[in-house]
This record gives C-alpha cells, sequence and structure tokens, in this order.
C-alpha cells in the first residue's frame, strides 16, 4: 500500500490475533527519527483496521497525523507497559489524531516524554463530527505523560499531556484509568496542563496521579458534561481542577475520594449545575509562593452540593488563605459536614456587580485553628436572601460577618436561622461592621416573622438586644431585652 508520503510498503501481520498489529519496527523504526515509519503504521490503520503495536521505544522528532473521520475504523495503540513502551517527542507534539463520532479511541502501557522544553501535545485526538454521540467510548490506560526520572530531567515538559474530546459538538465518553501526569519541578508551575477535555461527555478519571502541573484537568470555553474525578492525586499543582464553562450552565461534575494539594486553587469551577464535591484531602501547600489562595471556587454554579471534606494547610505561611469561596449568582447549594482548620475565611459569600448567592443551606460545618476568629462564615454584600444556617446537635456553629444588612427583595420569603433550635449554646454569633444590623423591607411586604436565639458577649459588661421597627426613617414600634 501506498502510506500517502510517496513511500510503498509491504506489511506482514500477526496471524491468529483477534486484531491485526502493525509495529513501526517492522517498518524501520528503531528510536532515532522514527516519525516517518510510525506515521507509515498510522496511515495502514486508515486502510484496514489494525492495532498499532509499540513493543519498543520510539523517537518522534515531528508530529505523527491521521484523520479517521469517515473511515468506520477504531484507534486501538497498544504499549508493553512499565516503561517498556516509551515515545520520546522532540518535535512540536506527538500524535494528533482526527476522528469523528463513529471511531474510538483505545490506548494503552505508553509512555509519552518530552525532549526538550515546550513540546506541545503529547496525544490528542479530538472528533470533529457535528452529531452528539455518547456511546463512543474511550478507553486509555496504564499511560504516562512526562518525566518520572532524576531531577535533570524533569526540566523537559509537554504544554498539554492528553487533550481528548470534540472540536465542535458534544462527542465521546470514556475513562482515563491508572495514569499518570508530570510537569516541571518548580514551585508553582506555569507550563503543563494535565488532561484538557473539550466537548467531552460522560467521562470517568480514575486512580490518576497528577504532579507539577499548571493545571491537573482542565475544561475551558469548549464545555464538556458529565465528568467523574474518583481516587486521584493531584499533588503539587497550582491548580487541582479548572471547569470553566460556556453562559450556558453544563450539568454534572463530581469530585470524590481525592487528595488535592495545591499552590493557587484546589478546584475552580464556572458556569454549572449538579456539581458533587465530597469526601476529598484539600490543602495548600506550604512552599506556594500565592496569595489569596482558595480551596474550592464556586462561580455561578447551582444545584449542587459540597459535602463531607477536609481543608488543612501544610503550613500557615500562605497570605490569605480562603475556604470555600461562592461568587456570582447561584442557588440551591448545600455546604455541609466539612471541616475546616487554619483559614482565614472558611465560607465566603461575596458579591459581583450586585449579584450574589442565594437560597442556600450550610450545615454541621465544624472550624477550629482559624487564622483570622471571627470569619467562619463572611457575606460580603446585603444582597444575600434565604440562607439558612445551621449547627449539628450540640456543635456550635461559629461566627459570621454580615458586612452590611440583610435587604430582603420585594414579595420574598428570607430566612436567616442563625443557629440550631435544640439547644440554647448552639446559638449563632452575628456580628454586623455596621453599627447598626438592618433588614429593609419593600412595599407589599405586610408580615414579618423573626425566629432566633441570640447570644451577646461584651466581656461581661450589659449588654442589650434592641428590635425597633423603622417606617420613612421614623421609629414606629421597638422591643427591648437585657442581654
Amino acid at each position: 500500500f501506498n502510506d500517502g508520503l510517496g513511500n510503498q510498503w509491504t506489511l506482514t501481520y500477526v496471524v491468529g490475533t483477534s486484531a491485526r498489529e502493525i509495529n513501526p519496527a517492522a517498518l524501520g523504526a528503531n528510536g532515532t527519527n522514527d516519525a516517518l515509519p510510525v506515521q507509515a503504521a498510522v496511515n495502514s490503520m486508515l486502510v484496514i483496521e489494525s492495532v498499532l503495536l509499540l513493543n519498543g521505544n520510539m523517537h518522534l522528532e515531528a508530529v505523527v497525523t491521521a484523520n479517521f473521520a469517515g473511515t468506520g475504523k477504531n484507534v486501538t495503540i497498544r504499549g508493553l507497559g512499565d516503561g517498556a513502551s516509551r515515545v520520546a517527542v522532540s518535535g512540536v507534539g506527538g500524535f494528533d489524531i482526527e476522528i469523528d463520532e463513529n471511531v474510538s479511541l483505545n490506548m494503552s502501557g505508553v509512555w509519552f516524554v518530552p525532549v526538550g522544553v515546550d513540546r506541545g501535545t503529547a496525544f490528542k485526538c479530538l472528533s470533529t463530527g457535528t452529531a452528539s454521540n455518547n456511546y463512543m467510548a474511550h478507553r486509555i490506560k496504564n499511560c504516562s505523560f512526562g518525566y518520572t526520572g532524576s531531577s535533570g530531567t524533569l526540566s523537559n515538559f509537554f504544554n498539554s499531556c492528553l487533550e481528548i474530546g470534540g472540536t465542535t459538538n458534544a462527542n465521546g465518553s470514556g475513562v482515563i484509568d491508572s495514569c499518570y501526569f508530570q510537569g516541571v519541578n518548580t514551585i508553582d508551575p506555569t507550563q503543563t496542563k494535565g488532561i484538557v477535555l473539550q466537548y467531552a461527555n460522560d467521562m470517568v478519571i480514575t486512580s490518576c496521579n497528577m504532579y507539577n502541573l499548571f493545571r491537573g484537568i482542565q475544561i475551558e470555553n469548549e464545555p464538556a458534561e458529565g465528568l467523574h474525578v474518583d481516587n486521584c492525586y493531584l499533588v503539587r499543582n497550582k491548580v487541582g481542577i479548572y471547569a470553566h464553562g460556556s453562559a450556558l450552565a453544563r450539568p454534572y461534575i463530581s469530585v470524590s475520594n481525592t487528595h488535592i494539594a495545591y499552590t493557587k486553587t484546589g478546584i475552580d469551577m464556572l458556569n454549572y449545575v449538579q456539581v458533587f464535591i465530597n469526601n476529598n484531602l484539600i490543602q495548600c501547600r506550604s512552599d506556594s509562593s500565592e496569595a489569596n489562595t482558595v480551596d474550592i471556587l464556586l462561580e455561578d454554579v447551582s444545584s449542587s452540593i459540597v459535602h463531607s471534606n477536609r481543608f488543612t494547610l501544610e503550613a500557615t505561611a500562605v497570605t490569605s488563605q480562603k475556604g470555600i469561596v461562592l461568587s456570582g449568582k447561584g442557588t440551591l447549594l448545600t455546604v455541609k459536614d466539612n471541616k475546616f482548620s487554619e483559614r482565614d475565611e472558611c465560607i465566603t459569600i461575596q458579591d459581583v456587580g450586585g449579584v450574589i448567592y442565594n437560597n442556600c443551606k450550610f450545615t454541621a460545618n465544624e472550624f477550629t485553628a482559624m487564622l483570622t476568629p471571627g470569619n467562619e462564615f463572611l457575606i460580603t454584600s446585603n444582597n444575600a436572601s434565604e440562607m439558612v444556617f445551621r449547627g449539628d446537635d450540640d456543635e456550635f456553629m461559629g461566627t459570621a460577618t454580615i458586612l452590611g444588612g440583610q435587604t430582603i427583595p420585594t414579595g420574598a420569603f428570607t430566612t436567616l436561622e442563625y443557629g440550631a433550635f435544640a439547644h440554647e449554646y448552639n446559638a449563632f454569633k452575628m456580628i454586623s461592621t455596621a453599627t447598626v444590623g438592618e433588614m429593609v423591607v419593600p412595599n407589599g411586604v405586610r408580615k414579618l416573622s423573626f425566629n432566633a436565639k441570640v447570644r451577646m458577649d461584651n466581656g461581661g459588661a450589659a449588654s442589650q438586644i434592641l428590635l425597633r421597627l423603622m417606617k420613612n426613617g421614623a421609629e414606629v414600634a421597638r422591643q427591648t431585652k437585657a442581654g
């Protein structure tokens, strides 16, 4: 057959196997300048569906490309694993494969190694199909990307290790299992991205290790939905998981049973709904040089649950360490049973251009060794509404700082339920930075109901609780009680 490069090849296939296998070594690949024989082997796969067998070391001085769209032939690449099939990349990338919605990718046992700095993308497989097809399965298992050897070689890096998904539409589902990703061995890395997902639906990333990366897992601009990350280690990355969807909120991301040790942000999400983050250990590294580090940043995220996570520091040298930050608009969010320690702020609800989260519940979260006592909860706006704060049994809720009063939208029912009701000492301590905390009641509201417990502590001095009802700036009623 002709390989499309002007060369005529005669191929010998392995007989008696479930699929034909083609080995670039049979075409002249010998570990030095192997782009031509590897390209020829891949081109043969366009003619007859075959398995690309990498049973030795290969060196790619140029990118190997192929377009499988319209062929109906799957892409299968198999290495020997355990470092026995190493692909050294000295060009501007390793593989760049194009498929469509009727083609699946299967790859296992291959180790991609950058030879030099910024070696492009180690392996890219994107679909140009225009039809969504979630039945097309991708399976990538036991592959490694980047150096795993001595520190002298860790200065070499890929721009991206693995890119998968589609270019214009939702294409593909699948599993990335037991893979290793390594970036540059420096503090606060700014180069390599581990896994980049584009228009990828129903992807599972499990039992993967990611180290020294700019971003461990990235979704940006090209939205992906249906992502589950489980049992992974994302350590010494600037950002652990970066998921920024389009203006159209995308559904379902789950992160569970994972250790994230970051230098800037643990999890950064924008424009998603139905997010589930649970049972993770999330730490800011002591060697971080960043200010304003954040464990979990949720911007415009709704209908989601963050629960049973442990947030802690390796050390207390970080400036302005924040736990969970809710930014912009969002609703129906539950934050419960999390344990925070060594934080300047634990749960921050911040106003962005007059927009803030509402109708959220915060239950049974624990706070210890606060770096800035009093900032267990921090609400930076007077626009928050329908926020419920509850303790759990005998646990003390902590302290909330309300920056400004609470404004009740017309016709809305707002609950500020500070503290559990079961025990007197469960009272929730609310601090207002203003001289007087207030609720502004708009026209049309005829009845207000206050159900709260208040505990005031003024160093043993006499204190007083004063509730005043104002109309047009004039007091029309008041109720006073000794503290």
